[in-house]
């Protein structure tokens, strides 16, 4: 077995394990909701290098749903990724499962790169009316994070790139 195979089949676990964790995630975040709910210790919010603790940080439906979001599109992304390193570790290298799988992973990053903001601005919203600061105002903003989408889009390129080899690929087989 070549090197390189051995190296796809490690990073197909590492793929399957991230699975298994935002799996545990998925199923955490109503548990948390239902159980934990109310430990000071876990009403913390921290943005940048800013933490907040309050009793007035909670888990609303809003949150919950938006981290659950979150979690499928990190799961959905892992699995592309999966399909792909497991492709590449059996020498299925140029095949459509492989183009489709890198042109899903630019969406997933853009989608996830709108989600990245979201959560913490919600929270944000509902501690800031509880926040006092003598020198002047506190304001909620969000900044789209351009390195994700272009990276996306630099992604989603590759994947259509890599589309049209597969397709040279199969006309060069059937030449042959």
């Amino acid at each position: 077995m070549k090197v390189s195979n051995k190296f796809y089949k490690w990073l197909a676990r590492l793929c399957m394990v991230g699975i298994i964790v935002q799996i545990f995630w998925l199923l955490f975040i109503p548990f948390y909701t239902l159980f934990v709910h109310g430990h000071t210790w876990l009403n913390k919010i921290t943005i940048s290098v800013f933490s907040f603790s309050s009793n007035h940080i909670s888990m609303t439906p809003l949150v919950q749903l938006l981290s659950m979001i979150q979690v499928l599109l990190i799961l959905f992304l892992l699995y592309n990724l999966l399909v792909f390193f497991r492709n590449l570790s059996k020498g299925n290298i140029f095949t459509y499962s492989n183009a489709n799988s890198i042109i899903q992973c630019g969406v997933l990053i853009s989608i996830m790169a709108l989600f990245q903001e979201i959560v913490p601005i919600v929270l944000a919203k509902d501690i800031v009316p509880y926040l006092t600061y003598s020198q002047g105002e506190v304001a909620l903003s969000f900044t789209i994070p351009f390195g994700y989408f272009i990276a996306s889009i630099a992604i989603i390129t590759l994947g259509i790139i890599y589309k049209k080899a597969v397709k040279i690929a199969e006309e060069q087989q059937l030449t042959i």
